[in-house]
């Protein structure tokens, strides 16, 4: 195990909240010996903590072992280039590069290390993490609609996936979709069985909120953007919000508790090695109430 960060990034852990200490340790080890004197420093690190994927807690089996409450929404995710010369993974050579949040435990960097296995066989899951650059989302977007560095392609999701496609000058090379099969759970909500053993109705409660939250947002899109621009306003627009929400877009974007491609994630992590032990399915990552939807 690495050693314990020190104080000033455990503070920055505690206010994260209890998650599964193991896959903190690990997460935030490698930013250990940096000084934290930037709001910007501060946030970054919170993010990183606070960003751990689910399948890598679940599977740590420590006493912070959490579990998934219900998913939040899922959609795809896509390898975009600005790059003329590239149309498909084959195009890609060892100058090009590729932003992403994170060059390897994103599910992102996940999904392409998945597609390389697919396409090149599995040794080469990792082909393109040489080119591969941990970059924010704003950044990346802000690079390839200026085409004037050296970051040409852009691993990501709505709303960027939105504004860079509408461009017409920047393609889609890739979709999770490819990957998957279907778009895949982009967020979930969780706890620590701790929590859930202690507050059942608590628990039972938040889950049957989400479900009907997500209805809500199902049946009526744009009355669900008003509320959302009311809280989060957006230069966009309500009309341009509503597009976003529209499920039959490329980014087939929806609202609802049953988990996406939970499996596929967590296979590749075991064989990879990221997981000690290997899923059953989907339900050992979610609380026994989640089991009866129907999930993948």
């Amino acid at each position: 195990m690495p050693a314990a960060p020190p104080a000033a990034l455990r503070r920055l852990i505690d206010q994260v909240g209890t998650v599964d200490a193991v896959g903190v340790e690990e997460r935030v080890a490698k930013y250990a010996t940096r000084s934290i004197k930037k709001k910007s420093k501060l946030f970054g690190l919170k993010l990183a903590a606070s960003m751990i994927d689910l399948t890598t807690l679940e599977g740590k089996d420590t006493p912070g072992k959490v579990r998934a409450i219900a998913s939040m929404s899922e959609c795809n995710v896509f390898l975009f280039s600005a790059d003329p010369k590239i149309s498909t993974l084959d195009d890609y050579g060892a100058v090009d590069r590729i932003a992403m949040t994170d060059v390897k435990t994103t599910t992102w960097a996940l999904l392409l290390q998945m597609a390389a296995a697919k396409k090149y066989g599995w040794e080469q899951r990792h082909k393109f993490e040489p080119l591969s650059v941990a970059m924010a989302n704003g950044e990346a977007a802000a690079a390839m609609l200026s085409g004037r560095t050296e970051v040409k392609s852009h691993m990501t999701m709505l709303p960027f996936s939105e504004v860079e496609r509408t461009t017409g000058r920047i393609k889609t090379v890739l979709s999770s979709r490819d990957v998957l099969g279907s778009p895949y759970s982009a967020a979930v909500a969780f706890t620590t069985e701790k929590f859930d053993s202690e507050n059942p109705k608590v628990s039972a409660a938040i889950s049957d909120a989400f479900d009907e939250a997500m209805d809500f947002i199902t049946q009526n899109p744009e009355e669900a953007a008003k509320i959302y621009n009311k809280h989060e306003p957006q230069k966009v627009g309500i009309p341009a919000i509503v597009k976003m929400m529209d499920p039959n877009s490329p980014d087939e974007l929806r609202f609802r508790s049953a988990p996406a491609a939970f499996e596929a994630f967590a296979d590749f992590m075991h064989k990879s090695g990221m997981l000690r032990t290997k899923a059953g399915s989907w339900k050992d990552f979610f609380f026994e109430r989640a089991w009866s939807k129907s999930g993948s």
